[in-house]
């Protein structure tokens, strides 16, 4: 690992969790607006909160069991209107490119629920209790990502006073280089090597901090908690920024002490 390299992963990180963070919006807008479809498929409906206790993301549909359903054949056409509103407003953000009807299909029961994908695809009548069903499971949809959102939001904040006491202790690490090409007498020598020792020790401190963030996470959305990193940081080398940038720091520390005590040796 280089310097630079080092020095980059809680930029790079800061930068994957504001787009993540746009991502997530953007497809919660768009499951706003096909509740917003939805619930105006049928008669007069209750509004549906868009916030407070949050749902489990497949929330299993309720009342659907009861209906008939149509069996597939020539002149079934299904529920290919709330289907094709779902396409357009909420796979075409999500999933942009995806046009066959199994894509559609696997996505409506990886977002939604399989039980609600199937109504979709072979009721003739757009039910209340099916309406219902498909409001709060959407609404569940919606919720999973306020989930993920909030995490993201700690996430930014924990990474961004980390990466100030990093960027402290890379500025400090700098200074006794320079006064290390700077100086033969070996009580500046020593003084030097105790200041890394001191930076050293800082480091640690700074991965102690972000491990016992890692061990007591409190995460309820819908990526289990051991692999919410691996998804918000899968575009980088890393996964966990904070921590290797931390190791580069100390690991430059290290190697610079062993420098001095080789100087040391030679004046002596």
């Amino acid at each position: 690992m280089t310097p630079s390299q080092s020095r980059r992963y809680s930029d790079d990180a800061l930068t994957c969790l504001e787009q993540e963070a746009n991502l997530l919006q953007e497809e919660q807008r768009a499951f706003r607006r096909f509740r917003k479809f939805v619930a105006t498929q049928t008669g007069d409906t209750e509004p549906v909160a868009t916030h407070g206790t949050s749902v489990a993301a497949h929330h299993t549909p309720v009342a659907i069991h009861g209906h008939s359903m149509a069996t597939p054949s020539s002149h079934t056409t299904g529920l290919h209107h709330i289907r094709d509103r779902y396409h357009e407003l909420v796979m075409d953000v999500i999933e942009p490119g995806g046009e066959s009807q199994n894509s559609i299909d696997s996505h409506l029961e990886g977002e939604l629920t399989a039980e609600l994908s199937a109504a979709l695809r072979h009721n003739t009548v757009f039910t209340p209790q099916l309406r219902g069903s498909l409001l709060a499971t959407i609404t569940a949809a919606h919720n999973a990502r306020e989930d993920v959102l909030e995490f993201i939001r700690r996430e930014r904040e924990a990474v961004a006073r980390q990466r100030a006491e990093l960027d402290a202790l890379d500025d400090e690490f700098s200074a006794i280089e320079t006064r290390y090409g700077e100086t033969d007498r070996v009580t500046d020598l020593v003084s030097l090597y105790e200041s890394l020792e001191a930076v050293e020790s800082r480091c640690e401190a700074v991965v102690q901090t972000r491990q016992r963030q890692l061990q007591t996470l409190s995460f309820s959305g819908p990526i289990e908690r051991q692999d919410i990193h691996e998804y918000l940081y899968r575009d980088l080398d890393v996964t966990y920024p904070v921590l290797a940038e931390t190791t580069g720091v100390a690991t430059k520390s290290h190697t610079l002490k062993e420098r001095i005590e080789r100087r040391i040796a030679t004046i002596e």
